[in-house]
């Protein structure tokens, strides 16, 4: 909602799936993708990681699964930190 520069820490999937599922983002004509660190036929929350130097004013979240993998999705949290300059 705002210009500032933004880094994406992680992000927590409440979901079940067959095989894992992957995260992208694509921030500022760059794209970046992530995958779960486990999947589960139950519903559980995922958590994914991100890396340090993801910076950007303006950050599109993707979720995809994996080979085609069956997946429920109840819910996603990003965690974001607003940096204090803007671009």
């Amino acid at each position: 909602g705002s210009a500032n520069r933004k880094t994406v820490l992680e992000a927590f999937l409440a979901m079940a799936a067959d095989g894992p599922l992957a995260v992208r983002l694509l921030v500022e004509g760059e794209d970046y993708e992530y995958e779960t660190n486990d999947d589960s036929p139950i519903l559980q929350q995922q958590r994914v990681k991100f890396g340090k130097g993801l910076r950007g004013s303006y950050i599109t979240p993707i979720i995809n699964n994996i080979d085609g993998a069956d997946f429920e999705l109840e819910g996603v949290l990003f965690n974001i930190a607003d940096a204090q300059r803007k671009l």
